[in-house]
């Protein structure tokens, strides 16, 4: 068994995830990265990814879908501040709905992604439909 360390999930409405951890994984704006216990200081401005987390004491694994944020690795203790996260299992039709109209600036029946709406919510809706589909 690895050793563990704290890990909290906080987006701006409420507390996601708080409870030790084995290991942490997400991808940053340059790269994938996993923390397990005693990780270098860190602060990393998050992708739009699926953020991992393995629990201490054995149990199912936490993931949320999540839409940007920041992590931050520091005396042996991880925070995620998130923009928009929804646990991975909440993940349906209607949120791959909502995540298709940003990404196309709510035209109807569009595939391209809205020039204003940018990158980030066609990533968005791009994982939300591997989630549901999964």
């Amino acid at each position: 068994m690895a050793a563990a360390f704290p890990v909290r999930v906080i987006s701006p409405e409420r507390v996601l995830f708080e409870g030790d951890a084995e290991m942490v994984a997400c991808r940053t704006q340059v790269g994938e990265i996993a923390f397990l216990a005693n990780h270098v200081p860190l602060v990393g401005a998050l992708d739009v990814c699926k953020v991992r987390i393995v629990p201490a004491e054995g149990g199912s694994e936490s993931a949320f879908a999540v839409k940007g944020g920041f992590v931050e690795v520091r005396s042996n203790q991880v925070v995620i501040l998130v923009d928009v996260a929804v646990p991975v299992d909440e993940v349906d039709a209607e949120l791959l709905d909502q995540a298709r109209s940003e990404a196309t600036g709510g035209q109807e029946g569009g595939d391209e992604p809205a020039p204003a709406s940018g990158d980030r919510d066609a990533k968005w809706a791009k994982l939300v439909e591997e989630l549901v589909r999964s």
